[in-house]
């Protein structure tokens, strides 16, 4: 119980020492017991009436039921599925950083649920789960007692934890407020998003350590140039308390802060100095406040929204002229050819090996194994057997300069789950198993593109096409690229068309007899492979060499709509209403007078009946509560709302009504279910975006097969046109969308529409927006622009992909998508190619950059900065000054821990050593200490080997 008092004391003397020193809060934000502090500063309460008070309200908490509290790497709409009766969420600190309260067994059954989804999540050192429904035994209590105080006017303004907005002068002044305070939710992130809508604030943590500058930074993003700083050092930190604070003194003054140094110097005595007689160097020394600057490669933002749109769209260009084979042949290269049916792959091999190129080649099987000479199968779906591949390769020291994956040219369709294991699953064991050598990787594939609008379309196969993007831009030493073909058609192999000259300069074809089928096939991948062009994504049809591009297309505001929502009409929302679009597109049925919506939920909902009783006792999860206000809303405008399960069959659902006349399918944006890092990647996030994005068209299509509908609007994303850190699976199941549209438009009467949606914020969607950081937040679409992008795509009449971006494509494209080259020297060039992986520079820290002095250093250098998205990274750089916290950390951790093979705790990153050269030494202590173990072991095996009499004479011997 004394806790609470003693956080308060230190926290309100360091608040008047700052404010001594000339340091005069504008704001105040504080966190949970904070808020009383800042209460207490403004006015509110007397300094008396506030210890006493602190107190009252700690001891009232501890005569709760015993409880707990669990941090967790989830934002607020993706932790509400996790929340039973038992739990309530306490705190929202960060876009992707929420507090859990509740009973010790139900907090342990989530610990488990979450780590299961690997999920982190960290225990905190609590006794009770405060803010959570166990504190509501004393609540009545605690508000008799703050109305035996007197509460005045707030004299200084500050935010409020409850609201996560300004604090009114009726809510300071009632002690009802302050009973709430101690049951709900702590709205940190929504007070940290309300100061930061004045960019040159300046935020000081006042308190012990620097958790609240922490999470400001999670909440600004680490592209914010606003200042943080933090009162006291951390317990492990070995520093002075003197220096810490100083050194936070002359930070202010750095960003044009006015210091009142004779309050500064107020207990000082002072004496005069002669100054010396010579005069001073007449040079002016100038330093400017750091404040957000304008970035100079800015993208463009469009204001006007006709300017928005875009449509996938392909360019011819040259293709390779051939294949140098003498010059190929003195080179040498390691080859790694996943072997097709089609005898493709078995040419490309037999040409390569011809030409002085070592081959090995792959064929799906149940196990890794070696079939013949240099022959190998493995597995698709087993890692394993592809790490073990690789392991015979480096003994044999074949490890692969090129990669080539054949095993998505196949004309024959089979089910969606062999197409991933084949395709994006044994793309994503390659990626995690040759991460660390610099392979170039080419995905060969048929039916992804609808070039000529005939072409038999494979949408299947289209999530591997995600991961290939995404590997560019999280691995820099590797590329990977698509390229597709027509199959038998690649080349000429019609009658009617002209041979076109030898594609191999030193071949003995001539033009009036060359090549055909396969053979020819092979040799022009061959060319392509080689070719110095490095597109992403090429595709061959017939002779010609076509590459991808996004044309812009203009949308005006419609004088006449093609398409249009009817009044009286009927339309099915396929998706939740709360981690989607779902919300808008039901919103813009809402606008229609007289409308029916048949909602087939994410959530099973109960009957209507029953809503009152169930939201009343707070009795479901509350992703399920919001969909069901979000319904009543709708009906509330005139909206006939029929409510049907996940697993209703779509023919009875829409048998409910005379006619459909149009779908919106809503699929679930971006979360950390969805996203992850390729090399921490596991099956359950790409099934996780699998089953809530591309499983539900199949039913769709099906029900739709004998009806003409208006149109079938399907939400996509633009991570698959820009990819994205961490989205990989999330950017090829948005990629499935896109092309399944493409084929339904070949073969249906309803015209189908893909739209590929930029993030997309409400106002209450604040969490999401700071998430994002101001790097991104202004593309971000509002819900009124979002509607009114919908009536100018129904409008135009266009079936077809559209892509949404407020921001110029191509300038984001080049940024995002474009292949990185790994940092090395080139010897085709001679120059060095330097790109990197991180969303941000270094910020400026107290320290000096001191850059990773060996191969250690400069590992675990790679991984901070992949974890963080900061480059570069120095050796004595604290791993919390870029931005790091606990939860990151354990990411760190486990990263370390693959790479390096040793056991670290927790406390080494988080207090003993945060910095890259304490991390190299703790490791390089374990693994001395690992060889000292097995020599030691070697030495006992050895002596366990002899006999007695053996042994003795080795004794006699020394």
């Amino acid at each position: 119980m004394y806790a609470q008092p003693a956080l308060f004391v230190i926290e309100y003397a360091l608040a008047k020492l700052w404010m001594s020193w000339g340091i005069e809060p504008d704001v105040m934000l504080g966190h949970s017991i904070g808020e009383y502090v800042a209460a207490t500063l403004a006015g509110v309460f007397s300094l008396e009436d506030a210890l006493k008070i602190v107190y009252i309200r700690g001891k009232l908490m501890q005569n709760c039921d015993a409880g707990a509290m669990l941090s967790v790497a989830l934002g607020e709409a993706e932790i509400q599925t996790y929340l039973t009766s038992d739990l309530s969420l306490a705190a929202v600190n960060a876009p992707q950083l929420c507090v859990v309260s509740g009973t010790e067994t139900a907090i342990a059954q989530l610990q488990k649920d979450l780590e299961n989804n690997n999920i982190a999540c960290r225990l905190l050192h609590t006794s009770h789960a405060f803010h959570s429904e166990m504190m509501e035994p004393v609540l009545k209590e605690f508000s008799a007692e703050i109305s035996n105080i007197t509460l005045n006017a707030p004299q200084k303004l500050f935010i409020s934890n409850v609201s996560g907005s300004w604090l009114t002068e009726k809510e300071a002044t009632d002690p009802h407020y302050w009973s709430t305070h101690l049951r709900k939710t702590v709205r940190f992130a929504d007070g940290i998003f309300e100061l930061s809508k004045e960019p040159q604030r300046i935020f000081i943590e006042v308190g012990p350590g620097k958790t609240l500058s922490t999470l400001t930074q999670q909440n600004l993003g680490l592209n914010s140039e606003q200042v943080i700083l933090t009162s006291l050092r951390h317990p492990k930190e070995e520093q002075s308390d003197i220096t810490f604070i100083l050194h936070s003194l002359g930070k202010l003054w750095q960003a044009g802060v006015t210091i009142n140094w004779s309050g500064f110097y107020e207990e000082q005595p002072h004496y005069r100095l002669p100054l010396p007689t010579y005069p001073f160097e007449r040079k002016r020394y100038w330093v400017d406040a750091q404040f957000n600057k304008p970035q100079e490669d800015a993208i463009a933002i469009y204001e006007d929204l006709e300017d928005w749109f875009y449509v996938p769209s392909w360019e011819r260009n040259m293709a390779p002229l051939g294949i140098d084979w003498e010059s190929m042949d003195k080179k040498g290269s390691s080859w790694l050819i996943f072997l097709d049916n089609q005898g493709i792959g078995a040419n490309i091999a037999d040409s390569l090996t011809k030409a002085g190129q070592e081959v090995l080649t792959v064929t799906p099987g149940e196990e890794f194994a070696e079939t013949d000479y240099r022959c190998f199968s493995v597995n698709p779906d087993k890692k394993e057997d592809y790490q073990a591949l690789a392991e015979d390769l480096g003994l044999r020291q074949l490890m692969p300069d090129f990669i080539v994956h054949l095993w998505n040219i196949d004309p024959e369709k089979t089910e969606f789950t062999v197409y991933q294991e084949q395709g994006f699953y044994s793309l994503l064991w390659l990626a995690q198993t040759y991460a660390s050598s610099s392979p170039e990787i080419f995905i060969v594939t048929n039916g992804l593109y609808d070039l000529m609008g005939q072409e038999a379309l494979i949408p299947e196969k289209m999530p591997i096409l995600g991961l290939c993007q995404v590997i560019n831009q999280e691995y820099p030493q590797i590329r990977c690229r698509n390229i597709d073909i027509e199959g038998e058609n690649l080349l000429y192999s019609s009658k009617s068309r002209s041979p076109q000259p030898p594609l191999v300069r030193g071949a003995s074809d001539t033009p009036d007899s060359p090549r055909r089928g396969s053979q020819e096939i092979g040799d022009r991948l061959i060319a392509e492979f080689l070719d110095p062009q490095k597109e992403l994504i090429v595709a061959y049809r017939g002779i010609y060499r076509w590459q991808q591009t996004f044309k812009p297309i203009s949308l005006k505001e419609p004088k006449k709509s093609n398409i249009k929502l009817r009044k009286g009409g009927n339309y099915l929302i396929l998706g939740d209403l709360t981690n989607s679009l779902g919300r808008i597109f039901a919103q813009q049925v809402a606008a229609t007078e007289d409308t029916t919506l048949l909602l087939v939920a994410h959530n099973s909902i109960p009957q209507k009946e029953e809503w009152i009783n169930i939201l009343t006792q707070n009795e479901i999860k509350e992703s399920v509560a919001q969909e069901i206000r979000q319904i009543q809303e709708l009906e509330a405008q005139g909206v006939n709302c029929l409510i049907f399960s996940p697993e209703s069959d779509l023919n009875e659902v829409m048998g409910q009504v005379e006619e459909v006349h149009g779908v919106f399918y809503a699929t679930p944006m971006s979360s950390p279910l969805s996203a992850a890092p390729i090399q921490l990647l596991e099956r359950s996030q790409s099934e996780y975006n699998f089953q809530t994005k591309a499983k539900g068209l199949y039913p769709l299509a099906a029900s739709l097969q004998d009806k003409k509908l208006d149109f079938v609007l399907v939400q996509s994303s633009l991570s698959a046109v820009l990819g994205g850190l961490g989205l990989g699976a999330y950017s090829g199941a948005n990629r499935f969308l896109d092309a399944f549209v493409h084929q339904q438009n070949q073969i249906s009467e309803t015209p189908w529409i893909s739209i590929n949606w930029d993030a997309c914020l409400s106002e209450e969607d604040k969490q999401r927006a700071m998430g994002l950081g101001s790097r991104l937040v202004p593309f971000a679409l509002t819900p009124e622009e979002v509607r009114a992008v919908i009536d100018r795509v129904l409008a135009s009449g266009l079936s077809s992909q559209i892509i949404v971006s407020k921001g110029d494509l191509e300038a984001r494209l080049k940024g995002s998508t474009e292949v990185k080259l790994s940092p090395k020297t080139t010897a085709e060039t001679g120059t060095e190619v330097n790109q990197n992986l991180a969303q941000y520079e270094r910020p400026n820290l107290a320290n000096e950059y001191v850059a990773p002095r060996n191969d250690m250093e400069e590992a675990i250098a790679n991984i901070w900065q992949e974890i963080l998205g900061v480059e570069p990274i120095g050796v004595n750089d604290s791993f919390f000054d870029l931005g790091g916290h606990s939860l990151l950390a354990i990411q760190a951790l486990s990263r370390l821990k693959e790479t390096f093979q040793v056991e670290l705790s927790m406390g080494s990153l988080l207090y003993e050593a945060p910095t890259i050269a304490g991390i190299a030494e703790i490791i390089e202590q374990n693994q001395d200490e690992s060889e000292d173990l097995a020599a030691i072991s070697e030495v006992l095996a050895e002596i366990q080997s002899l006999s007695p009499e053996e042994v003795e004479e080795q004794l006699k011997e020394e």
